[in-house]
């Protein structure tokens, strides 16, 4: 459905906005526009688990933790060249000025405090020290992945029939209780992975239901319909 490539790209302008909107005006401002644009991050989530959901039915099943690291190996794989050169452009920005003046030893024990982030962990909430802060979403989704299609693999109906729906009934009504969400970029441990977890599951669930529609020998309007 190529259709989705329009919404990815409404999605990426309106965090955009978004992010540029708040840095201009503050975050706190009640007039915000676009103060709303934080819920296509869910929107990527869901749509990151509706691909994990097909990429898992068409993937070889066996031990669990092996195939879930398998999937995640390729995704890091893919996500690795953008990554590490923005944060390699963004270091070298930061600490250009330490640096040209000949302090090497700041400049690597800076690179240091990276090491969580250089290995897509940051969004664990082990470290706070960010160079390219919005890649904790990539963590949040390597890391929730992982666990994600390890369950899948390990039993899919007790996934998608109590695990998936619990977090979804779980963290998305929380989320919805009138908490600044602005509190969940602050303090990225306790809203990266919770929001990753909520997503995917529901990705999963709408992919399992996309499946089992499709199945049925429906006219292409119908399938339109659905989607």
């Amino acid at each position: 459905n190529y259709t989705i490539e329009f919404w990815r790209f409404l999605g990426c302008i309106g965090i955009i906005l978004l992010h540029f909107e708040g840095a201009v005006v503050g975050n706190d401002t009640p007039l915000r526009w676009f103060r709303s644009d934080y819920l296509w991050v869910d929107f990527y989530f869901m749509l990151s688990g509706f691909f994990l959901y097909l990429s898992f039915r068409r993937g070889k099943t066996g031990d669990p933790l092996t195939a879930a690291a398998r999937y995640t190996w390729h995704r890091i794989k893919r996500f690795a060249p953008a990554y590490y050169s923005s944060f390699a452009f963004l270091f070298l920005y930061q600490n250009y000025r330490l640096l040209a003046g000949g302090q090497i030893k700041q400049g690597f024990s800076n690179l240091y405090k990276s090491f969580w982030e250089l290995l897509f962990l940051h969004s664990t909430g082990l470290t706070w020290d960010f160079v390219n802060f919005v890649t904790w979403y990539v963590s949040a989704l390597v890391l929730v992945g992982f666990f994600a299609y390890a369950l899948l693999v390990w039993n899919e109906k007790v996934f998608l029939g109590i695990i998936a729906p619990f977090f979804v009934l779980l963290i998305y009504p929380y989320y919805s209780g009138g908490i600044d969400v602005h509190l969940h970029y602050a303090r990225i441990s306790w809203g990266a992975a919770n929001r990753a977890v909520a997503g995917i599951c529901l990705g999963c669930l709408v992919a399992y239901f996309y499946l089992a529609v499709r199945e049925k020998n429906i006219t292409k309007r119908q399938v339109r319909l659905f989607s």
